[in-house]
């Protein structure tokens, strides 16, 4: 496996072959859909799929088939068997708060390129907060993780919650009418989240409809071993988040975040081992998704982002970019400004 696809936001290439799959029902061939794909090499690219080309996908087939809700009516296909093990834990959970932090945890064995987070405000939010720039996310993509996430929510407790409204950070590019008839809700767009507003009677202690504590505990016990590379363990989000928000423009030390989480160095080395995972790993996660906006302003030189991210010479910004990518920043730049383009032509 590319170690690209450890840093780079990925989704599990399962995801990909489901997307196929239900394209070629539509009449649209998965060579015809790979060859729109800047970049991608399905040998090298077969077992995790980068943010960049599941983007590249949606926006090519939505064009083809003149599909505008076409995120919308495969996320509708999904079942928890779709989320593979995250799912099955999911549904088996003993209630659905705990099926949401459950998913929370262990949704990096599936996907890194956002997560589903719990925000209590007016109401409970579930939302799915992306990795990638957001500005760069096809909105068939946002819109088919909310609506397979609110598809399986409601089937783990049999409809017993109600879902007061939907939204999406992007702006409406579709009948307001045909939306909400497809969610069963309010839509609303250009709001702050992509999110699934539950109604404040909801009671997320609600008991899962299949809920199995035995099956639950082995799923447990089992997430905890497939992690590796791919978590979003407590720990690991601490750090990523400590690193995103106090190590904007530099490069923290191991020695600064232990010390933000109140642990010993050697401490978060051990515990990072046990996912497989190095803190330079998280250094060059969090360094590529601090340099991606900048890539989009176009008048900005390389040497200008690298000192703006903490790197004392453009050269080794250079490197570790090749590391990070397996291309050079100038290549990499040209691609993402190409798949803006594409974002932003008329449909």
């Amino acid at each position: 496996m590319s170690v690209s696809n450890i840093i780079e936001p990925s989704i599990n290439g399962e995801y990909l072959a489901k997307l196929f799959e239900y394209l070629e029902k539509r009449g649209l061939s998965k060579d015809l859909v790979i060859k729109e794909m800047l970049g991608f090499d399905l040998e090298n690219d077969k077992d995790w799929l980068k943010a960049r080309h599941l983007n590249q996908a949606y926006e090519y087939a939505s064009h083809y088939l003149n599909a505008p809700y076409l995120g919308i009516h495969f996320g509708k296909s999904f079942t928890a068997n779709s989320f593979t093990i995250v799912g099955f834990l999911a549904i088996s959970a003993p209630n659905i708060i705990s099926a949401l932090r459950s998913v929370s945890c262990f949704q990096g064995i599936y996907s890194s390129i956002g997560k589903m987070v719990i925000r209590e405000e007016d109401t409970t939010l579930i939302c799915w907060d992306s990795k990638w720039p957001r500005q760069l996310m096809s909105r068939h993509s946002v819109e088919a993780s909310i609506t397979s996430w609110l598809k399986v929510g409601l089937t783990m407790v049999n409809k017993r919650f109600q879902v007061s409204c939907v939204t999406f950070q992007h702006s409406q590019k579709g009948s307001i009418e045909v939306y909400e008839a497809l969610f069963g809700c309010r839509v609303y767009f250009d709001q702050p989240y992509d999110a699934i507003c539950l109604d404040k009677n909801s009671d997320l202690s609600e008991k899962v409809t299949n809920s199995d504590n035995l099956v639950y505990e082995t799923l447990l016990e089992k997430s905890q071993q497939v992690l590796t590379t791919f978590g979003h363990e407590p720990l690991i989000d601490k750090i990523e988040q400590i690193l995103s928000q106090k190590g904007a423009g530099k490069i923290l030390s191991i020695e600064a975040v232990s010390a933000e989480l109140l642990i010993k160095p050697t401490d978060v080395r051990k515990l990072l081992k046990k996912s497989n995972l190095s803190y330079r790993t998280l250094v060059d996660r969090a360094k590529l998704i601090e340099c991606l906006p900048y890539f989009l302003d176009n008048t900005m030189e390389i040497v200008d982002i690298a000192q703006v991210l903490g790197f004392s010479e453009q050269s080794s910004f250079t490197r570790a970019f090749k590391r990070w990518t397996d291309m050079s920043p100038l290549a990499y730049r040209s691609l993402l400004l190409a798949i803006r383009t594409l974002h932003s032509c008329p449909k």
